[in-house]
This record gives C-alpha cells, sequence and structure tokens, in this order.
C-alpha cells in the first residue's frame, strides 16, 4: 500500500515526538509553521516530481530523534522570524517551489535554509530584510538588510563539495530511502535511541 505524503504522516503521533508532554504544544506550532511555509502538497510533490523530500532526509524526520526537533523548532523560529511582517512573499514563493531534480531540489533547500538563518538573525538584530529586492544596478540579491540609512545586499552560498563526497551524500541518501521504504512497507519506525547510563 502506497501512501500519499501528508503533514500529518511527516509529523508522526506528538506522543512519540523527542519533547516532553510540556513541548508538544511548542512542537504542534513548529511544524504548523512549517507546513504553512511549504505549502499544503509540499511534501507529496517533491516525491511525486523527484522521489526526494528534503524534510524526509535524516537531519530531519522522525520527530522522534531529539536533534530532528531541534532542527525544526529552529527552523520554524526562523520561518516566523523573517515572515512576521508579510513583506517577504518572494521567499514564501520560493520555498512552495518544486524542482525538477533530486540534486536541484537538495541544493535550493540547503540556500533557503542557509538565507533563512541569515535573514532571521538580521531580523533579531533590529534590521528590516527582504528576499531578491530588485536593487539599483538591476541585480536581485539573496538578501537585503536594511537598518536606518545602511543598506546592505548579501548572497548566500552554500560551498560546492567534491565529487567523492557527493557520491558518499547519495549513497547516504539512497540508503536512508531505502530505510524509509521498508519502514513504510513494514509499518514500522527506526531511530536512534540515547541511553543514559
Amino acid at each position: 500500500m502506497e501512501r500519499e505524503l501528508k503533514w500529518d504522516w511527516w509529523a508522526g503521533s506528538l506522543n512519540d515526538a523527542a519533547v516532553s508532554p510540556a513541548g508538544r504544544q511548542t512542537l504542534s506550532w513548529a511544524i504548523n509553521v512549517i507546513r504553512g511555509f511549504f505549502g499544503e502538497n509540499w511534501l507529496a510533490d517533491n516525491a511525486a516530481q523527484t522521489g526526494y523530500v528534503p524534510l524526509l532526509n535524516h537531519q530531519w524526520w522522525p520527530l522522534k530523534n531529539t536533534r530532528v526537533v531541534v532542527r525544526v523548532l529552529e527552523l520554524a523560529a526562523r520561518i516566523a522570524l523573517v515572515t512576521v511582517d508579510g513583506t517577504n512573499s518572494a521567499l514564501v514563493r520560493e520555498a512552495k517551489n518544486v524542482y525538477a531534480s533530486r540534486e536541484l531540489a537538495g541544493t535550493k533547500f540547503q540556500h533557503l535554509c542557509l538565507a533563512l538563518e541569515v535573514a532571521a538573525f538580521a531580523a533579531l538584530a533590529g534590521w528590516t530584510v527582504s528576499y531578491e529586492e530588485l536593487s539599483i544596478s538591476g541585480r536581485r540579491p539573496d538578501l537585503t538588510v536594511k537598518r536606518n540609512a545602511t543598506t546592505y545586499a548579501l548572497e548566500v552560498t552554500v560551498l560546492g563539495l567534491d565529487r567523492e563526497f557527493r557520491a558518499i551524500q547519495r549513497y547516504c541518501e539512497k540508503l536512508q530511502g531505502q530505510f524509509r521504504g521498508l519502514e513504510l512497507h513494514h509499518g514500522l519506525s527506526s531511530c536512534a535511541a540515547q541511553t543514559r547510563s
């Protein structure tokens, strides 16, 4: 039986998430922020287009892993900071895009996460942030930050990895995909458990 990727499935039961009962409300808020930012069909559309969904990577899922939960909370906080006033509609449109290839989808997702990180830090420091705003030169930098009479145009870049590292990364992602396929097919869930001595 093939399941359509929905946000509720991705989030799983909050009772099983790596948060305390008191943290479930915050995690629920974070999931809803991310869901609203990417759009209702983003998970399924990515899976249908390329077979690759960035948020199904082991760094982002399942929410039974504490490291994953921390990443999800950070992402939601950054999204909330950057979109609070509704002025970054270009960023929201970019987030909803589905790309033609697995590699492009992964690269664009990484770039978006980096842009959100930089934009959130700027917003916390009191800067007004815009995404791909047309500059005087006619170029569209990733971010434009303004405060008082000072304006900076920022290009955020994820440095490319060498061929060997990319091959290892593809192998690991393929292996993770096979694990997820087995979990879905057999109705199982696996995660790394932390033990205390």
